[in-house]
């Protein structure tokens, strides 16, 4: 993600936990060496810190029981410009309802599990392929000009969006596409 994003970076929103932060500290980071402070003891050790162009703001809900009672809304990183209506997890909610939904080994208490987890991994991929590539989103279509009619819209496709493909595939040219594996390090 880190290779496709442009500067500013946009801002990134998630629940409390604290891999989120980890990680994008690992794909933005920059190292940082304290200066020796000349007191006894080993010198503290080089860290990751964020640069001044990531924003990073969590959502944490409290909960008694099955009630929410409380939200809190934290900025980690970049706090200037950052408004209370600007943190908000709704969106990857909303993405991860899609995936359930259409995908019931992610859905709670089912019969269909994954025995395996390549087979797992396998079907969330293909899922996501099918997300992004096949799928016209509604709230990504484009008016046309008032000389293309009967046609309004233009349907497009998170991949179209993102410019790295320039039509909505199908599902045989997805099956049909040959792939490659690439290192996330």
């Amino acid at each position: 993600m880190a290779g496709r994003l442009e500067r500013p970076l946009p801002l990134f929103v998630s629940d409390g936990y604290d891999l989120y932060r980890r990680m994008l500290l690992e794909q933005y980071g920059m190292e940082f060496t304290p200066p020796r402070t000349g007191l006894p003891g080993h010198p503290a050790g080089p860290r990751l810190v964020p640069p001044p162009d990531l924003r990073y703001a969590q959502v944490v809900k409290h909960r008694e029981g099955r009630r929410v009672v409380k939200v809190d809304r934290r900025v980690l990183f970049g706090g200037e410009g950052i408004t209370t209506e600007m943190i908000t997890t709704s969106k990857v909610e909303r993405q991860n309802l899609n995936f359930r939904n259409n995908n019931r080994r992610l859905t709670r208490k089912t019969i269909c599990f994954s025995k395996a987890m390549a087979a797992h991994h396998q079907h969330v991929a293909l899922q996501v392929a099918d997300h992004n590539l096949v799928r016209p989103h509604l709230s990504l279509r484009e008016r046309l000009p008032d000389h293309c009619r009967p046609r309004r819209w233009s349907r497009r496709t998170p991949a179209m969006v993102a410019g790295l493909t320039d039509h909505i595939w199908s599902l045989p040219e997805l099956l049909s596409h040959r792939y490659y594996i690439t290192s996330t390090n």
